[in-house]
């Protein structure tokens, strides 16, 4: 028994004196590119949120994170038959009583939505 702990204590030992060495990627520079992500649900309204992608190591802050959002877009869904415009909406003209229900329809935190100006596209009709 004595003569297993005085094996394993040099591997302990060594296990927790690891070598740290710090290294820096320099990761280029990309152009921003749009990125839609959208849901279509039977007897539910079509959402799409529109965005631009983000450096990884950029900072992000409030401002920053509203500013990844497309305003001003025109947005359409197709079946292939039938064109259906998407209207703008943003969750600061959102009403206090409603970002709880928009939230829930969204899938979107609501203090998120409160916090951040969040624009999404969709249709109050499904």
């Amino acid at each position: 028994m004595r003569t297993r702990n005085l094996f394993l204590l040099p591997l302990v030992v060594l296990a927790l004196s690891a070598c740290e060495k710090e290294i820096t990627v320099d990761l280029p520079r990309t152009e921003q590119k749009l990125v839609v992500e959208g849901t279509i649900e039977p007897g539910q309204p079509p959402i799409v949120l529109l965005t631009r992608t983000e450096s990884y190591f950029d900072p992000l802050d409030a401002s920053t994170f509203s500013n990844l959002f497309v305003r001003n877009a025109v947005v359409t869904v197709s079946d292939g038959i039938t064109t259906l415009p998407l209207s703008q909406l943003c969750s600061s003209a959102i009403p206090d009583s409603l970002i709880d229900e928009v939230a829930e329809l969204t899938g979107l935190d609501p203090d998120l939505l409160a916090a951040a100006d969040i624009c999404l596209y969709s249709t109050l009709d499904p």
